[in-house]
């Protein structure tokens, strides 16, 4: 059975395995707690008792010495079980989101494209709090809950056995009525965590479009669709709140149905007696209350989890460790890159082979394939096996943050990171900041004085040839072996390129670095020590 199809039982398995040492002490540090709740009516029913006789002074010392050392053991209990439950929980929710992260690096294209914006939003953020609320809260209210509903009633039997059934009659309504809620809050909390996608995705759309949208006029359109999926998003948070909130008075209800059974049923019983089955009955209004929290969490958490183990799947990523070995037959001696008979989209039976140290030119008409090599180099598709090497293992061999790892790459549209362009040069430590400036022409009037200014979202301050030679500093910076150049100085000018290009290539050649350069201009061809001419790769074997 997959994941998705289990999302409780695969979050509780993956919690319980890796936390179990933190887990055990929180639940037994509750357990403690709660068995000093019950010896409390205890002590006051004795108490309650020795008044009625008229020798109140020995028990109030001996109830005043054992009520103060149950309430310090509560209060360091309860610090514990916070630092060892609750820690737990909260480290759980950060391997989430690490898996989240691994998933989205290791993702081919297509898997993130078919998803919007606004709902792996929603998996990274609100479901993974969802779960880590049913790991942390959910499992404490769930052992609170159980330890109370099995000692509470064997207490109130040990007291006044003949009172007892009466007193817990309504009581065995709870759990058909915890039944009923379940479903209606599962399904209700699905559509909720859906919608939460869905709008994020249109206020996304919206921001990062906010231009066109104004030229177009197109900005009340998009405002109406989301003033509408608002309305129905809070419509439908007002009635999983209404869900959760009568649960809750549900539930007292029928324990305040009890007292009043207790109190009817009560002339001739010992008020000590009577005290005591007051106070344990209370004490089960915490257990009934905790129960509704505890299904109101895990069902958040199972439909979030379903989600969450559904998104995993799709790229069959199943460990929470960062796999970055080279794989066995990698070998430094073996040819940095090998394309065998390669088919693949435009791409038809495309040979070649880079040796250590080349610049390798690419060149073919529009949409011949260029950008979707390095695209399935990359991993962010996969090519077919046997056609892609590097170093001598077959790329569907390399996991892909370990091959990744290998290579450099400045694509058609670099992206820039929110902040300042030293902060986007921090990939590694291959050349100094103030060098990688240098060789990508961003140390004269203009930028130099710019390196430490905010650039806004996306680079969005800096024209498109400064965010290109921006890109190429900061792989200048990573330490790989293999570099991949989708036109990298497209929106540079001339003079600007070619001084670019002889100072990259100086950098470059001096390290040993292989180059594999795509380009539609001839003379940024020039630099490379040979070509590969990918429309003519489409012969035949």
């Amino acid at each position: 059975m997959k994941d998705s199809e289990r999302p409780l039982g695969r979050l509780l398995g993956f919690f319980i395995k890796k936390y179990w040492p933190s887990i055990l002490a929180g639940c037994v540090t509750i357990m403690i707690i709660d068995v000093g709740e019950l010896i409390l009516p205890m002590i006051l029913k004795t108490l309650v008792e020795a008044v009625e006789a008229g020798n109140p002074v020995a028990p109030l010392k001996q109830a005043l010495m054992w009520t103060g050392g149950i309430v310090l053991c509560q209060v360091v209990g309860r610090y514990v079980w916070r630092v060892t439950l609750a820690r737990s929980a909260m480290s759980a929710g950060a391997d989430f989101r690490s898996l989240f992260s691994r998933q989205i690096f290791e993702a081919a294209f297509g898997s993130i494209e078919r998803r919007k914006v606004g709902e792996l939003m929603t998996l990274a953020t609100g479901d993974v709090e969802n779960m880590r609320m049913a790991l942390g809260p959910g499992i404490i209210s769930l052992t609170d809950a159980l330890f109370y509903c099995i000692t509470v009633p064997i207490a109130m039997v040990w007291i006044a056995p003949a009172r007892v059934l009466w007193i817990l009659l309504p009581l065995l309504l709870i759990p058909v009525l915890v039944i009923v809620f379940h479903r209606r809050i599962f399904d209700q909390s699905a559509r909720v965590q859906s919608l939460n996608g869905e709008l994020g995705t249109l206020t996304q759309e919206m921001v990062a479009g906010v231009r066109p949208l104004k030229q177009a006029g197109s900005g009340p359109t998009l405002s109406d669709r989301i003033g509408l999926k608002s309305r129905e998003l809070n419509r439908r948070q007002v009635g999983l709140q209404a869900l959760q909130s009568s649960m809750g008075p549900t539930l007292e209800f029928l324990l305040s149905t009890s007292l009043v059974l207790l109190f009817a049923s009560s002339p001739g019983v010992p008020i000590g007696v009577l005290v005591a089955l007051q106070r344990l009955v209370q004490k089960l209004m915490w257990p009934m209350t905790a129960v509704g929290m505890a299904v109101v969490y895990f069902q958040k958490a199972r439909a979030s989890g379903k989600d969450f183990y559904r998104f995993l799947e799709e790229l069959r990523v199943e460990s929470l460790e960062d796999s970055v070995s080279r794989p066995a037959g990698f070998s430094p001696d073996s040819p940095v890159l090998e394309c065998r008979n390669l088919s693949h989209g435009p791409i038809r039976w495309l040979s070649f082979t880079i040796h250590e140290g080349e610049w390798v030119g690419l060149k073919g008409p529009v949409a011949s394939g260029k950008s979707t090599l390095l695209g399935l180099i990359l991993r962010f598709q996969d090519p077919p096996r046997g056609t892609l090497f590097f170093r001598g293992v077959d790329v569907l061999d390399w996991d892909p943050p370990a091959l990744r790892k290998e290579l450099g790459s400045v694509l058609q549209e670099p992206y820039l990171f929110q902040g300042t362009i030293r902060s986007n040069l921090q990939t590694g430590e291959e050349l100094p900041v103030d060098e990688a400036l240098a060789v990508s022409g961003l140390d004269g009037p203009g930028t130099g004085d710019r390196i430490d200014e905010e650039l806004g979202e996306k680079g969005m301050s800096l024209s498109g040839g400064q965010k290109q030679r921006v890109a190429i500093a900061r792989v200048l910076r990573k330490p790989a072996s293999l570099f991949l150049l989708d036109d990298p100085l497209s929106s540079v000018d001339e003079v600007t390129s070619r001084q670019v290009l002889t100072r990259l290539r100086s950098v470059w050649k001096e390290g040993r670095k292989t180059v594999l350069y795509v380009s539609h201009r001839s003379e940024h061809l020039g630099f490379c020590d040979r070509r590969v001419d990918v429309q003519s790769a489409g012969e035949g074997p």
